[in-house]
């Protein structure tokens, strides 16, 4: 589950119960993926709905004990991340029409090393994208506002 201000929730029996989860971050968080047991990856934005919006990443290694600092690496919120392995990722992203009628553009971004650096991969698409999945090492799916795929 996600949430702001670097605040998430946490269930240890399948959903049934859930208890409060802190990265010690101030960022608004879209997505968290567990890799494994120990390795988590949570990408968001330093703001919600303001344009001056960045986004960012934080992982932890030992399974949310501690935290690396804040990565901010995009001009844009991160909405989505998913990953092949614990190194290979892909997030997306950008900035959508709900909060801009003038400025619109969405974003994809790689990392090889776990999510520690982001590199940009495309930032060609209309609209912000709002979810990725990855099926293999070459097949990959994102999708976002305003029916982008």
């Amino acid at each position: 589950m996600a949430g702001g201000n670097g605040k998430f929730l946490k269930s240890i029996d399948f959903g049934n119960s859930w208890q409060n989860f802190n990265c010690d971050s101030s960022l608004y968080i879209h997505d968290a993926k567990m890799i494994d047991f120990n390795q988590i990856i949570i990408v968001g934005g330093t703001s919600w709905t303001n344009s001056n919006e960045f986004g960012a990443s934080t992982v932890s290694f030992d399974g949310g004990v501690s935290w690396s600092t804040n990565n901010i690496f995009s001009p844009h919120n991160i909405m989505a991340t998913d990953f092949y392995n614990n190194n290979f990722g892909i997030c997306v992203g950008g900035a959508n029409s709900i909060f801009s009628t003038t400025y619109s553009v969405g974003s994809i971004w790689s990392t090889n090393d776990a999510g520690m650096n982001w590199m940009l991969v495309d930032s060609s698409y209309s609209d912000q994208l709002t979810d990725i999945l990855i099926v293999n090492d070459s097949l990959a799916f994102a999708v976002g506002m305003n029916g982008k795929s």
